[in-house]
């Protein structure tokens, strides 16, 4: 936050982009398309590389019927930006006090960001098999297979192999 803070871009440029945004602030998050025409249009007048980056990266989750996630992400930037930048909003404020307002915004959100639970184990997520089974609650595992029967060349491929050529000619 602290780096997208620290790009300069004309001012005008990025009331232009805000107020883009903020028309997500009235959408339902099932209108997926208008959330994605708001997301394209700031996209087109922002002149700083984080913020598309940003808003690109908003779009991952995104889904027609259900953009919640986006939309919560592009209000959480827009937020951050209003707080950081009072001056944008017309109100007289010195530099010393926007520098001092954009490193608040920035140690805050770097705050908000460790308190993210950063022990999630993700090699325990990709285990879960799809039916919420766990691969070490399951009751055949990796060591009940031997190497023997992985080297074994004398059997046929199977019709899977054989139509995407998987199997050796």
């Amino acid at each position: 936050m602290g780096a997208l803070l620290a790009i300069e871009e004309d001012s005008e440029a990025t009331c232009r982009w805000i107020q883009a945004l903020e028309d997500v602030r009235t959408r339902k998050p099932n209108a997926g398309a208008a959330i994605k025409s708001c997301v394209n249009s700031a996209k087109s007048i922002t002149t700083n590389a984080l913020v598309k980056a940003y808003l690109k990266k908003s779009m991952r989750p995104w889904r027609s019927n259900s953009a919640g996630f986006t939309k919560r992400a592009l209000l959480w930037l827009v937020d951050r930006i209003r707080e950081a930048r009072p001056d944008l909003w017309g109100r007289n404020v010195t530099k010393e006090e926007i520098e001092e307002q954009k490193s608040k915004v920035a140690k805050e959100a770097a705050m908000l960001m460790h308190q993210v639970d950063e022990n999630i184990d993700v090699d325990r997520m990709s285990e879960v098999t799809s039916d919420g089974d766990s691969d070490e609650d399951s009751e055949t595992s990796d060591e009940d297979f031997s190497d023997e029967e992985d080297d074994d060349d004398d059997h046929e491929g199977s019709a899977l192999e054989d139509s995407f050529g998987g199997a050796k000619p």
